[in-house]
């Protein structure tokens, strides 16, 4: 099984940067479980609630790639603890 490192080590390399990536990334993931939950509101409600999690992918993703940037230009550890 392949461990992406990122997910590892940036929580100590990068915390500010993983940090705003998690938070947005649980904002999501609410915002998302009530689209599903929604199914009897009218499409009027659904399209705004359906566009609030959309917008709050990108701003996930986005803080992804900024955390990722800046993992990716810290200093590395060598391995040694």
């Amino acid at each position: 099984m392949a461990v992406e490192f990122f997910l590892i080590d940036a929580p100590h390399t990068v915390p500010v940067e993983h940090a705003a990536w998690q938070e947005a990334l649980a904002r999501w993931r609410i915002a998302a479980d009530r689209v599903f939950q929604c199914e009897s509101w009218d499409n009027s409600q659904f399209e705004r609630l359906n566009q609030v999690a959309v917008d709050a992918k990108q701003e996930a993703d986005r803080l992804e790639q900024v955390a990722r940037m800046a993992w990716r230009s810290a200093p590395q550890s060598n391995g040694n603890c």
